[in-house]
């Protein structure tokens, strides 16, 4: 709460990376057991989901907002944000959860 303005979405999104960037290289592909692997890329995924949500919110703050895809997955994610929803919501296909799997 004491960063100044864009420097917490900032701070998150350099911690993301380093922390991705520190796993990745103490990582020996194929010496660990299977569920510490999985474990290992579903952590990378939130890790870079957040990173990416972060991105979108520091568009919005500095302006760059209209410049976003309009897509079901970026329309989720910038529903969770504390500012009105987008004018606009894309129809979401009806075989959405095969694409997303």
């Amino acid at each position: 709460r004491i960063l100044p303005f864009c420097m917490r979405e900032v701070w998150v999104i350099t911690a993301c990376l380093a922390l991705i960037e520190a796993t990745t290289s103490n990582y020996s592909d194929g010496l660990v057991a299977p569920d510490v692997e999985k474990e290992f890329f579903r952590l990378l995924g939130d890790l870079y989901s957040l990173a990416r949500v972060k991105f979108m919110r520091l568009a919005y703050l500095i302006g760059y907002g209209s410049d976003i895809e309009r897509s079901p997955v970026n329309s989720a994610s910038l529903s969770l944000l504390p500012w009105p929803k987008p004018a606009v919501w894309p129809s979401v296909p009806a075989d959405a959860s095969a694409e997303v799997l």
